[in-house]
């Protein structure tokens, strides 16, 4: 937190750079941990209005989420990556 107000905003993709200055925000577990995974998702899920108030709070933008070629993913989209 700084005394002088920041505004934080997203870059756009540029083909002037390979660097990206967009990223989602992830966490992962050990490969075959399903009962972890399976807890933090329902958690995730229950306090989504949590999470998205702590993002709100500390300025940080938050995008559409985007699927391959930058298209909304599916509905079943499970992101089991």
């Amino acid at each position: 937190k700084q005394p002088v107000p920041m505004k934080v905003v997203p870059l756009p993709p540029s083909e002037s750079t390979e660097l990206p200055f967009v990223y989602d925000i992830a966490m992962g577990v050990r490969r075959g941990d399903d009962e972890l995974k399976a807890r933090l998702e329902e958690t995730l899920r229950r306090r989504q209005a949590d999470v998205s108030k702590i993002l709100e709070e500390y300025g940080v933008p938050v995008l559409a989420r985007r699927g391959p070629a930058g298209l909304p993913p599916a509905e079943d989209d499970d992101d089991d990556r």
